[in-house]
């Protein structure tokens, strides 16, 4: 393993602990847990105001199938950088995303994703998280890849950016960065 490669592995074990083994046991949906778990930690490394300071509760909205629902809802009333987290489930539509911080698009909203993120463009600072593939450079912010027991995390700065979200270098050192195709 090259030597960027290792800083890599052992900055995200650094970042995300206990996640590489906290669901060892596999099961079926070790995939959707991994995705909701890293959507949660990720939100350690946002800063939604100029100032760095973020203030009120955190809204993570959910637009996805119910298996994640499920599992975002474990979230509700937790805390992140002292913020309470609240989870809203979205049914079909982002209407109600001007009160959320995060948006967990799930991929069954593939075919409506140029919608969904054109409708929430002008909605003000929302993170926008999905494991649909090519999302990062289809206009969403962070895209999950999960392969086997591992996740790759793609980052389009410039989509966070644009929209007023500043991503920490500490999550960037372990994402691979891209531009909007």
């Amino acid at each position: 393993m090259n030597s960027l490669k290792l800083r890599a592995v052992l900055l995200s074990a650094l970042i995300f602990p206990g996640l590489s083994t906290a669901y060892a046991s596999g099961g079926d949906d070790f995939t959707d847990r991994i995705k909701v778990a890293f959507t949660y930690k990720i939100i350690q490394f946002i800063e939604w105001t100029e100032d760095g300071e973020n203030k009120g509760p955190v809204t993570i909205c959910v637009l996805a199938e119910k298996q994640l629902n499920r599992l975002f809802a474990d979230f509700e009333g937790k805390e992140v950088n002292g913020q309470a987290v609240q989870v809203l489930f979205l049914e079909q539509s982002p209407k109600a995303s001007d009160l959320c911080g995060v948006l967990y698009i799930g991929n069954l909203e593939q075919a409506r994703l140029p919608q969904i993120l054109h409708q929430i463009s002008s909605m003000g600072k929302i993170l926008t998280v999905s494991d649909i593939d090519q999302f990062a450079k289809l206009g969403g912010m962070v895209e999950l890849k999960v392969h086997g027991r591992s996740v790759k995390m793609e980052v389009n700065v410039s989509n966070a950016t644009n929209v007023g979200i500043r991503i920490s270098s500490k999550l960037l050192e372990v994402a691979n960065i891209v531009q909007r195709d």
